[in-house]
Protein backbone atom coordinates (compact mmCIF):
# COMPACT_ATOMS: atom_id res chain seq x y z
CA UNK A 1 0.00 0.00 0.00
CA UNK A 2 1.13 3.70 -0.70
CA UNK A 3 2.42 5.83 2.13
CA UNK A 4 2.20 9.06 2.85
CA UNK A 5 -1.86 9.47 4.07
CA UNK A 6 -3.36 8.58 7.25
CA UNK A 7 -7.10 8.82 5.26
CA UNK A 8 -8.79 5.30 4.77
CA UNK A 9 -11.52 4.11 2.41
CA UNK A 10 -13.57 1.35 2.07
CA UNK A 11 -14.99 0.45 -1.61
CA UNK A 12 -18.63 -0.11 -2.64
CA UNK A 13 -18.38 -3.99 -1.71
CA UNK A 14 -17.42 -3.15 1.88
CA UNK A 15 -14.43 -4.45 1.48
CA UNK A 16 -11.31 -3.79 3.68
CA UNK A 17 -10.04 0.01 3.69
CA UNK A 18 -7.51 1.56 1.66
CA UNK A 19 -5.06 3.62 1.82
CA UNK A 20 -5.63 6.91 -0.67
CA UNK A 21 -2.31 7.16 -2.45
CA UNK A 22 -0.03 9.34 -1.64
CA UNK A 23 -0.03 12.67 -4.33
CA UNK A 24 2.82 12.56 -6.86
CA UNK A 25 5.71 14.53 -6.18
CA UNK A 26 5.78 17.65 -7.76
CA UNK A 27 8.32 17.85 -11.10
CA UNK A 28 10.33 20.96 -9.54
CA UNK A 29 13.29 21.19 -7.35
CA UNK A 30 14.98 23.87 -5.28
CA UNK A 31 16.76 24.92 -7.86
CA UNK A 32 13.61 26.08 -9.22
CA UNK A 33 12.72 28.01 -6.29
CA UNK A 34 15.97 29.96 -6.30
CA UNK A 35 15.66 30.56 -10.45
CA UNK A 36 11.61 31.79 -10.00
CA UNK A 37 12.85 33.80 -7.03
CA UNK A 38 15.91 35.48 -8.47
CA UNK A 39 13.30 36.20 -11.44
CA UNK A 40 11.01 37.51 -9.29
CA UNK A 41 13.85 39.80 -8.04
CA UNK A 42 14.23 40.98 -11.25
CA UNK A 43 11.09 41.81 -12.33
CA UNK A 44 10.16 43.49 -8.95
CA UNK A 45 12.99 46.02 -9.47
CA UNK A 46 12.45 46.68 -12.83
CA UNK A 47 8.47 46.83 -13.52
CA UNK A 48 7.89 47.41 -9.46
CA UNK A 49 9.94 50.38 -9.89
CA UNK A 50 8.57 52.08 -12.64
CA UNK A 51 5.25 50.97 -11.35
CA UNK A 52 5.93 52.28 -8.14
CA UNK A 53 7.14 55.73 -9.82
CA UNK A 54 4.37 56.17 -11.83
CA UNK A 55 1.67 55.54 -8.77
CA UNK A 56 4.23 57.89 -6.53
CA UNK A 57 3.39 60.76 -8.62
CA UNK A 58 -0.78 60.87 -7.97
CA UNK A 59 0.42 60.20 -4.05
CA UNK A 60 3.74 60.48 -2.37
CA UNK A 61 2.53 59.43 0.65
CA UNK A 62 1.82 56.64 -0.64
CA UNK A 63 4.67 55.37 -1.78
CA UNK A 64 5.68 52.77 0.79
CA UNK A 65 2.61 50.99 0.85
CA UNK A 66 2.00 50.70 -2.60
CA UNK A 67 5.60 49.22 -3.27
CA UNK A 68 4.24 46.71 -0.56
CA UNK A 69 1.45 45.91 -2.73
CA UNK A 70 3.02 45.47 -5.94
CA UNK A 71 6.31 43.64 -4.71
CA UNK A 72 4.14 41.02 -3.30
CA UNK A 73 1.95 40.75 -6.48
CA UNK A 74 4.97 40.57 -8.19
CA UNK A 75 6.41 37.65 -6.46
CA UNK A 76 3.21 35.89 -6.74
CA UNK A 77 2.80 36.45 -10.60
CA UNK A 78 6.37 35.13 -10.97
CA UNK A 79 6.09 32.54 -9.57
CA UNK A 80 3.28 31.24 -11.37
CA UNK A 81 4.54 32.56 -14.71
CA UNK A 82 7.87 30.85 -13.57
CA UNK A 83 6.59 27.30 -13.40
CA UNK A 84 3.87 27.91 -16.22
CA UNK A 85 6.39 28.28 -19.06
CA UNK A 86 8.93 25.45 -17.37
CA UNK A 87 5.90 23.03 -16.01
CA UNK A 88 3.02 23.72 -17.97
CA UNK A 89 1.18 20.25 -16.95
CA UNK A 90 2.04 21.15 -13.15
CA UNK A 91 1.38 24.70 -12.30
CA UNK A 92 -1.81 24.02 -10.69
CA UNK A 93 0.31 21.33 -8.00
CA UNK A 94 1.34 25.14 -6.72
CA UNK A 95 -2.12 24.95 -5.37
CA UNK A 96 -1.88 21.75 -3.92
CA UNK A 97 -2.89 18.37 -4.68
CA UNK A 98 -6.51 18.60 -3.87
CA UNK A 99 -9.51 21.49 -4.24
CA UNK A 100 -10.29 23.01 -1.26
CA UNK A 101 -13.55 22.77 0.71
CA UNK A 102 -15.04 24.65 3.56
CA UNK A 103 -13.61 22.89 6.06
CA UNK A 104 -10.59 24.31 4.59
CA UNK A 105 -11.61 28.09 4.76
CA UNK A 106 -12.72 27.34 8.95
CA UNK A 107 -9.22 25.57 9.43
CA UNK A 108 -7.38 28.76 7.87
CA UNK A 109 -9.21 31.26 9.52
CA UNK A 110 -9.70 29.23 13.10
CA UNK A 111 -5.67 28.62 12.64
CA UNK A 112 -5.48 32.21 12.11
CA UNK A 113 -6.45 33.44 15.30
CA UNK A 114 -4.96 30.27 17.10
CA UNK A 115 -1.43 31.36 15.93
CA UNK A 116 -1.85 34.38 17.10
CA UNK A 117 -2.98 33.51 20.41
CA UNK A 118 -0.08 30.57 21.05
CA UNK A 119 2.78 32.78 18.77
CA UNK A 120 1.91 36.72 19.46
CA UNK A 121 0.33 36.32 22.57
CA UNK A 122 2.02 33.62 23.82
CA UNK A 123 5.72 33.31 22.51
CA UNK A 124 5.57 36.82 22.41
CA UNK A 125 4.90 37.62 26.31
CA UNK A 126 7.37 34.68 27.04
CA UNK A 127 9.97 36.92 24.87
CA UNK A 128 8.95 39.85 26.89
CA UNK A 129 9.32 38.34 30.56
CA UNK A 130 12.70 36.68 29.67
CA UNK A 131 14.43 40.12 28.71
CA UNK A 132 12.71 41.71 31.66
CA UNK A 133 14.16 38.69 34.08
CA UNK A 134 17.64 39.89 32.40
CA UNK A 135 17.20 43.58 32.99
CA UNK A 136 16.47 44.59 29.43
CA UNK A 137 13.20 45.32 27.45
CA UNK A 138 12.58 43.67 23.71
CA UNK A 139 13.63 46.14 21.04
CA UNK A 140 10.90 47.93 18.81
CA UNK A 141 10.86 45.33 15.72
CA UNK A 142 8.90 45.57 12.30
CA UNK A 143 9.14 49.63 12.30
CA UNK A 144 8.18 50.28 8.49
CA UNK A 145 5.09 48.60 9.28
CA UNK A 146 4.51 50.45 12.80
CA UNK A 147 5.19 53.74 10.90
CA UNK A 148 2.59 53.14 8.23
CA UNK A 149 0.15 51.86 11.05
CA UNK A 150 0.14 54.98 12.45
CA UNK A 151 -0.54 57.38 9.26
CA UNK A 152 -4.14 57.39 8.86
CA UNK A 153 -4.04 57.26 4.74
CA UNK A 154 -1.43 54.58 4.76
CA UNK A 155 -3.25 51.76 6.60
CA UNK A 156 -6.37 51.07 4.16
CA UNK A 157 -3.37 49.89 2.05
CA UNK A 158 -1.13 48.13 5.04
CA UNK A 159 -4.39 46.93 5.65
CA UNK A 160 -4.87 45.39 1.97
CA UNK A 161 -0.99 44.14 1.37
CA UNK A 162 -0.85 42.28 4.37
CA UNK A 163 -4.14 40.68 4.72
CA UNK A 164 -4.50 40.09 0.93
CA UNK A 165 -1.41 40.23 -1.65
CA UNK A 166 1.19 39.02 1.60
CA UNK A 167 -0.33 35.59 1.64
CA UNK A 168 -0.80 34.93 -2.05
CA UNK A 169 2.44 36.06 -2.80
CA UNK A 170 4.43 34.46 0.10
CA UNK A 171 2.16 31.57 0.21
CA UNK A 172 2.83 30.71 -3.73
CA UNK A 173 6.66 31.03 -3.38
CA UNK A 174 7.04 29.84 0.08
CA UNK A 175 4.31 26.86 0.42
CA UNK A 176 3.47 26.24 -2.96
CA UNK A 177 7.24 26.01 -4.46
CA UNK A 178 9.83 25.93 -2.11
CA UNK A 179 8.25 23.78 0.26
CA UNK A 180 7.47 21.68 -2.42
CA UNK A 181 10.60 21.16 -4.30
CA UNK A 182 12.49 20.69 -0.77
CA UNK A 183 9.52 18.07 0.33
CA UNK A 184 10.73 16.06 -2.97
CA UNK A 185 14.10 15.92 -2.38
CA UNK A 186 14.63 15.69 1.17
CA UNK A 187 11.29 14.64 3.08
CA UNK A 188 8.41 16.46 4.76
CA UNK A 189 10.09 16.95 7.83
CA UNK A 190 13.33 19.11 6.09
CA UNK A 191 11.19 20.41 4.15
CA UNK A 192 9.30 22.40 6.41
CA UNK A 193 11.85 23.04 8.71
CA UNK A 194 14.07 24.94 5.63
CA UNK A 195 11.38 26.67 4.22
CA UNK A 196 10.02 27.95 7.59
CA UNK A 197 13.93 29.13 8.44
CA UNK A 198 14.06 30.60 4.77
CA UNK A 199 10.35 32.33 5.41
CA UNK A 200 11.61 33.76 8.91
CA UNK A 201 14.93 34.80 7.71
CA UNK A 202 13.28 36.92 4.72
CA UNK A 203 11.31 39.30 7.19
CA UNK A 204 14.66 40.23 9.16
CA UNK A 205 15.03 43.98 8.40
CA UNK A 206 17.87 46.14 9.03
CA UNK A 207 18.04 46.84 13.01
CA UNK A 208 19.67 45.34 15.74
CA UNK A 209 20.97 41.57 15.94
CA UNK A 210 18.87 41.31 18.79
CA UNK A 211 15.69 42.92 16.96
CA UNK A 212 15.86 40.47 14.34
CA UNK A 213 16.54 37.60 16.05
CA UNK A 214 13.39 38.71 17.70
CA UNK A 215 11.78 38.96 14.36
CA UNK A 216 13.19 35.38 13.27
CA UNK A 217 11.82 33.55 16.93
CA UNK A 218 8.33 34.86 16.18
CA UNK A 219 7.61 33.87 12.56
CA UNK A 220 9.49 31.02 12.53
CA UNK A 221 6.95 28.87 14.97
CA UNK A 222 4.72 30.51 12.13
CA UNK A 223 6.42 28.89 9.06
CA UNK A 224 6.30 26.09 10.78
CA UNK A 225 3.07 25.90 10.86
CA UNK A 226 1.89 26.88 7.81
CA UNK A 227 4.20 24.62 5.88
CA UNK A 228 2.72 22.00 8.20
CA UNK A 229 -1.29 23.17 7.64
CA UNK A 230 -0.27 22.94 4.11
CA UNK A 231 1.22 19.27 3.99
CA UNK A 232 -1.57 18.24 6.05
CA UNK A 233 -4.24 19.43 4.16
CA UNK A 234 -2.71 19.63 0.43
CA UNK A 235 -4.37 22.74 -0.29
CA UNK A 236 -2.35 25.92 -0.75
CA UNK A 237 -6.06 27.97 0.34
CA UNK A 238 -5.40 26.70 4.45
CA UNK A 239 -2.12 28.72 4.79
CA UNK A 240 -3.33 31.29 2.43
CA UNK A 241 -6.07 31.98 5.26
CA UNK A 242 -4.05 31.30 7.90
CA UNK A 243 -1.66 33.81 6.89
CA UNK A 244 -4.08 36.26 5.68
CA UNK A 245 -5.77 36.11 9.14
CA UNK A 246 -2.92 36.43 10.96
CA UNK A 247 -1.27 39.09 9.16
CA UNK A 248 -4.90 41.51 9.73
CA UNK A 249 -5.26 40.57 13.51
CA UNK A 250 -1.42 41.71 13.63
CA UNK A 251 -2.27 44.65 11.43
CA UNK A 252 -5.43 46.05 13.34
CA UNK A 253 -3.65 45.64 16.78
CA UNK A 254 -0.87 47.49 15.45
CA UNK A 255 -3.21 50.15 13.72
CA UNK A 256 -5.12 50.11 17.18
CA UNK A 257 -2.01 50.98 19.40
CA UNK A 258 1.56 50.57 17.46
CA UNK A 259 3.22 51.46 20.46
CA UNK A 260 1.81 48.79 22.56
CA UNK A 261 3.24 45.69 20.70
CA UNK A 262 6.54 43.84 20.59
CA UNK A 263 5.87 41.30 18.07
CA UNK A 264 5.01 41.18 14.91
Amino acid sequence: MPRGSDKQVGDANGQSPTLDPAPTPVPWGVLDAIAALVAALVVIVVAGGAAVELLGRISSALVEPLALIVSLLLLGASVLLYVRLRYPAAVTRLFGSRRPNLRDCVLGVGGGVAAVVVITLGLGSLLELTARLFGGDLPTVQQDFRRLAEDAGSAPLLLFSAAVCAPLGEELFFRGLLYQGLQRRWGTRVGILVSALVFALSHAQQGSLLANAVVVGVILPLGLFLAWIFQRRQSLLVPILVHGTYNLIQVVLLIAGPDGQSGV
